[in-house]
């Protein structure tokens, strides 16, 4: 028996996947079972998991039935309180998560109906002890994590007294455990992006403790093989990625990867692969991707591969093949998604593919292949995604596609394909995305698109080659006609210029026509784009105001992009009845900031992109476009700023060195969206603060240059979501203004530069435990004021120029070992200071201008490997003498000051820095 869920038919709102029990555990995501569109079956007693998209209309949510959905995942979706209403009738969740969402106590009271959770994620929320009262009906519940909440133990007992049968975690942190006396490599987490992708960020050094979160996706790049060896205490499931990039992977090597078999993600580089060499492959059982990147690949070394029952993903890039037959491989995985990646990927390694395969997406990119090497695709018959882009391929070669019948997503990248190339593609029923460049226009395929009912998402760049001899006889034929697609939503095209024709598209929402060099007289039915919401004009030279004319009459318009065109104020006025327009973009153009006066009533504007920064004469134009979210200020006065009063969401606002003090700080009072403020350089006081002193949201503050003093530092105390701060040259600063800095315990950059601290003001900066950049230069520090650099571990830039150090202070540093950025220069630092730095094992930028060392720091500043950027400039260093830093292989710039040197020297330098780009500058000049 099944059951059909009815997910709305226009648009997916993300990935569904099956959630399969088995030895009473459930398996997570084992089946992917596709798109949250339209009617889905599935078997009836199925538990079905949807991970919303990045863009989905949460709305929509309310059109299921209170059973359909066993699971819901928000981790790749903006979500605040009101959104969460959208599933209070879901009532047969049983997983719901929520992790570092801006959900707040108020939003909890949205799952009151959720009465059947079993598992409730608000980890990293917003939530607190106050709101937990509002889960105590959810009798169900058997775990709850609100670990990096605010949630106290209190809290947790009490709720635990009304679900006395839910664990809940409230400490949800995992320590990596590396040794101390080495490091196997970098550290780096995962984040998903709004696309589904993974983004990196480094995280460090794997060395000592490291503590993540508990649900970090966390990558380990091996640098050291000796040092991974020693990775005794890693638990199984303690990285999830790991990347080896060496040229041989040995049995030792296999033991070290096997400790942690939890991996879902292996990628080997460089490695020559024989028979036998991945045998221990099999004992990684929950291996999801597996890539070789670089490798020289002979007979048989694949075929452990296929024992990898969880794999998802296989990746072979830019790969040497030696006797390979990948038929053999591909058949026999389980794998679905497939990438050959390189120039070795020709036609005779695809010719080995001569068995049919499962595989359900394939990539072949930057491929030497020819069109026949594309007949390989009919072995892969169940194929819904194709991305192709090779340089060689024809029309010809892409007749092959026409039998791939499950295809729904179709790219090809290629030099030169005819446009009869649309023939081939004309019986593929279920196609929802075709993108194709570079196709050559001659009037005799475009009319095949009618075929492709399905289609959603069309990406067409194209050109009409002129140097052809028959370019003659069809010249008159080429245009750019595109029509009778009913379900196409979004559309981008390219052209060199052949006149565009759109019809019949009632369901097109985007278009994106850019750079462009079509006329206004060639761009023919944007008035009959009746759904369209987004449109992009950005750089088509040849359009002005008679287009306008067409695009005012598309009242649903929410986005609109006309920089670069010829547009002018008159235009402009053409789009006063966009009375849904959000986003409107008009700089690089001919009309100026007159042209506001045409759309002061547009209020649903969030975003304009203004022709030139404002001034006073422009601002009484946006005083009723409430919803703005940004401006672009010029020189503004507090006279000017008054019209800006009712502008509350706007959330960012530049104001440095405007005519402006206290009273506009007082026009600003409302705007708690503000996260960046700059009053560099302006009119405030101290008195002025106190009215930015409820900004809960503000993260970035510039006061560099103000008048403030301690007072004024006073009123912002409590603005603790702020991660920048920026004080530099604010004279009237004193110690007892920095200690109250302390208070802002998420501050992560901080410039005290040319401030009156001194060493116990900077004390109290030691409770600034996450700073990783702090900027000290012109003050009265002292090396003594340097013992707070114990407790800044996150440190990640320092400066220190020009203070009355001699280097013994740095001897603080050993813990800050994750400093990449280090600026000592114009310092009293001596060379016996150097040593100290050999602490710092990601140090890449060190800066020791004018500085008192000598010759002989060369050695020990050799041995900071992780140096790309040393500056020398102004040192008592003879210029023979740099030939001492050639163990220094990872530096890409030496700075030095000019001086004369023999030919012998330059050679003996350049013999030691081969890949060291050498910068000589005078060292009269301050190049701060």
């Amino acid at each position: 028996m099944t059951r059909t869920i009815s997910f709305p038919s226009d648009k997916s709102l993300g990935l569904l996947f099956l959630i399969t029990r088995s030895s009473g555990q459930s398996g997570w995501w084992e089946e992917k079972l596709g798109d949250a569109i339209g009617d889905v079956s599935i078997p009836a007693d199925a538990n079905l998991h949807l991970l919303l998209d990045g863009n989905a209309d949460l709305s929509r949510l309310r059109q299921l039935k209170p059973n359909d959905l066993q699971s819901i995942d928000f981790r790749q979706i903006d979500i605040t309180d009101s959104d969460l209403e959208h599933l209070a009738h879901l009532s047969g969740l049983r997983y719901l998560t929520l992790p570092d969402r801006n959900i707040t106590d108020s939003g909890l009271a949205s799952l009151r109906n959720l009465i059947y959770l079993n598992i409730l994620d608000l980890g990293a929320t917003k939530v607190t002890d106050f709101g937990l009262p509002r889960l105590k009906h959810l009798t169900d519940l058997r775990k709850l994590y609100l670990d990096s909440t605010m949630v106290t133990g209190e809290g947790v007992i009490e709720l635990n007294r009304k679900l006395t049968r839910c664990h809940i975690v409230l400490h949800g942190g995992r320590t990596l455990a590396f040794p101390f006396e080495c490091s196997p490599g970098r550290l780096w987490l995962a984040k998903a992006e709004v696309n589904g992708q993974r983004d990196w960020t480094e995280l460090g050094t794997a060395q000592g403790t490291v503590e993540v979160s508990r649900r970090a996706f966390v990558r380990l790049e091996v640098l050291d093989r000796a040092a991974l060896k020693e990775c005794n205490r890693l638990k199984p499931d303690d990285i999830q990625s790991l990347d080896y990039l060496f040229p041989e992977i040995s049995e030792e090597d296999w033991d070290c990867v096997n400790r942690i078999g939890g991996l879902r993600e292996l990628r080997l580089g460089g490695v020559e692969l024989a028979k036998g060499s991945l045998r221990d492959l099999s004992n990684l059982q929950r291996l999801r991707t597996f890539q070789l990147t670089s490798c020289h690949i002979s007979d048989q070394a694949l075929k452990p591969i296929q024992n990898l029952n969880a794999l998802k993903e296989l990746r072979i890039s830019h790969c040497q093949f030696d006797s390979v037959k990948l038929g053999d491989i591909l058949s026999h995985t389980p794998a679905k998604k497939l990438l050959l990646e390189g120039a070795h990927i020709d036609d005779k390694i695809l010719g080995t593919i001569n068995k049919i395969t499962d595989f359900q997406e394939l990539y072949i990119v930057f491929s030497a292949a020819t069109d026949k090497g594309l007949e390989c695709l009919h072995y892969f018959p169940q194929l819904t995604t194709l991305v192709l882009r090779i340089d060689a391929l024809t029309e010809v070669g892409l007749e092959q596609v026409s039998d791939l019948k499950h295809l729904r997503r179709l790219v090809v990248r290629a030099d030169d394909v005819a446009e009869t190339f649309f023939h081939s593609v004309a019986a593929l029923t279920e196609l929802e995305e075709l993108s194709i460049r570079q196709i050559d226009l001659r009037g005799d395929g475009l009319s095949s698109l009618s075929h492709l009912t399905n289609l959603k998402r069309l990406h067409l760049s194209a050109y009409s080659d002129n140097s052809k001899p028959e370019f003659s006889t069809y010249k008159k034929k080429v245009k750019l006609v595109i029509g009778a697609l009913p379900r196409l939503e979004e559309m981008s095209i390219r052209s060199d210029g052949a006149p565009i024709e759109l019809h019949d598209l009632p369901k097109l929402k985007v278009l994106d026509a850019s750079n462009n060099s079509v006329s206004d007289k060639g761009f023919i039915g944007i008035d009959r784009l009746t759904s369209l919401e987004t449109l992009h004009l950005k750089g088509c030279n040849r359009i002005g105001n008679d287009t306008l004319t067409k695009v005012g009459t598309l009242s649903h318009l929410k986005e609109l992009d006309l920089s670069l065109t010829r547009i002018t104020n008159e235009g402009i006025s053409k789009l006063s009845n966009l009375h849904e327009l959000r986003y409107l973009n008009i700089a690089s153009t001919a009309a100026d900031n007159q042209a506001l006066a045409h759309i002061k009533h547009l209020r649903e504007l969030r975003f304009i992109e203004f022709p030139k920064p404002l001034t006073d004469a422009d601002l009484p134009n946006l005083s009723e476009l409430t919803k703005l979210r940004s401006v672009r200020l010029g020189a503004v006065t507090d006279a000017g700023m008054a019209a800006l009063t009712k502008l509350t969401f706007i959330g960012e606002i530049n104001l440095a060195g405007a005519n402006v003090g206290d009273d506009t700080l007082s026009h600003l009072r409302n705007f708690t969206h503000m996260k960046t403020l700059n009053l560099a350089n302006t009119g405030i006081s101290d008195q002025g603060l106190v009215f930015i002193s409820n900004f809960k949201a503000l993260t970035t503050l510039n006061l560099s240059g103000t008048d403030i003093g301690d007072q004024g530092v006073a009123a912002i105390t409590n603005l603790t979501s702020l991660k920048a701060l920026d004080l530099e040259n604010c004279k009237r600063l004193r110690d007892k203004g920095i200690s109250l800095v302390a208070s802002l315990y998420n501050l992560q950059w901080l410039n005290l530069s040319n401030t009156r601290i001194s060493d116990g003001g900077l004390s109290s900066v030691r409770r600034l435990s996450k700073l990783q950049t702090l900027r000290l230069s012109f003050t009265h520090i002292t090396d003594n004021g340097l013992f707070v650099l114990r407790d800044l571990r996150e440190l990640r830039a320092l400066d220190l120029e020009n203070l009355e150090i001699t280097g013994d202070g740095l001897k603080h540093l050993v813990n800050c070992r994750k400093m990449k950025d280090l600026k000592l220069s114009s310092s009293s630092i001596i060379d016996s200071s150097i040593s100290y730095l050999s602490a710092l094992p990601e140090l890449e930028e060190l800066d020791l201008r004018n500085t008192l060392i000598t010759a002989e720091s060369l050695e020990t500043l050799a041995q900071i490997k992780s140096l790309k950027k040393l500056v020398l400039l102004g040192t008592n260093i003879l210029y023979k003498d740099l030939a001492k830093l050639s163990d220094l292989t990872e530096l890409e710039t030496l700075i030095f000051h000019d001086v004369e040197a023999t030919r012998a020297e330059k050679a003996a330098l350049k013999a030691a820095l081969p890949n060291t780009k050498i910068q000589l500058l005078d060292r009269e000049v301050n190049y701060s």
